[in-house]
Order: structure tokens, then C-alpha cells, then sequence
């Protein structure tokens, strides 16, 4: 993973730090099974999202 980061432009000090909250995360966040769990309602698809709030990306 540090490698792809690398490999991708970020920085030594970047790929580290953002490996390290990863691995924090998981070590000792809690987490739901789904979004649905979370909110009670179905995920809607990215298409979905972004039909819905394009316009706050036009100029």
C-alpha cells in the first residue's frame, strides 16, 4: 500500500501518516454492519447523488 501511494505522488511523510489512520481505524473503530444500519434508509448509487447535486458543482 505504502509502495501504490508512492507510486501515486504522495510523499514518504504523506504515505505514512495516511497508513497510520488506517491502521488505527481499524484497530479501534467501531462500525456499523451498513449504511441502512446507520440511517434507515437505502444508499443511493453515485449516478443517483450527483444527478441530485449537480448543481452546486456548475458555475
Amino acid at each position: 500500500m505504502r509502495h501504490s501511494l508512492i507510486g501515486s505522488g504522495a510523499s514518504d511523510l504523506v504515505a505514512d501518516v495516511l497508513l497510520g489512520i488506517d491502521r488505527l481505524f481499524r484497530e479501534f473503530a467501531e462500525t456499523t454492519a451498513t449504511f441502512t444500519d446507520l440511517t434507515g434508509k437505502a444508499p443511493r448509487s453515485v449516478a443517483a447523488w450527483l444527478s441530485e447535486n449537480i448543481v452546486a458543482f456548475q458555475k
